[in-house]
């Protein structure tokens, strides 16, 4: 038998500055610039990741979606360009929950996205985010059952 030829996962590094820092900003804030740096850092340790793009959001509040770098990375992602995203932290990518659970359980399930968070020691893929949301739902079923 052969060996399995393994997957190339085309990786989107984004990269949010909060609004609150935003007036310490320069061209490209160091903020933003560390970022990139930890995350270029993170692909070239692993062969199976490749940059495809940097998505930007400089000044942008992390409480809501509607971001320009964000919105073109999910219009890449629709579209098959990205396999995977890449954040610093779970927090850049954003802070609102509800939006955040959503995107995780039925965006990157759907579309097969592989989510790394470098500093918070998370990488999942599709395959993670079905198991855990279905053993969730599984218990929250049994629980329910349970109840006299």
């Amino acid at each position: 038998m052969g060996k399995q030829r393994e997957q190339k996962y085309r990786t989107a590094i984004y990269c949010r500055l909060s609004d609150e820092d935003y007036e310490k900003k320069r061209e490209v804030s160091e903020s933003i610039e560390n970022q990139m740096f930890i995350c270029r850092k993170y692909i070239e340790e692993r062969p199976e990741l490749e940059e495809a793009e940097v998505y930007i959001d400089d000044g942008h509040t992390g409480l809501d979606y509607d971001r320009a770098g964000y919105i073109r990375m999910m219009e890449d992602v629709d579209a098959g360009k990205i396999d995977c995203i890449i954040t610093k932290s779970l927090a850049r990518l954003g802070r609102e929950h509800a939006e955040t659970i959503r995107l995780f359980k039925v965006t990157f399930v759907m579309k097969r996205i592989r989510y790394i968070a470098v500093v918070d020691n998370i990488d999942f893929t599709a395959a993670f985010f079905r198991m855990l949301f279905r053993r969730r739902h599984s218990y929250k079923i049994h629980c329910n059952i349970q109840r006299p």
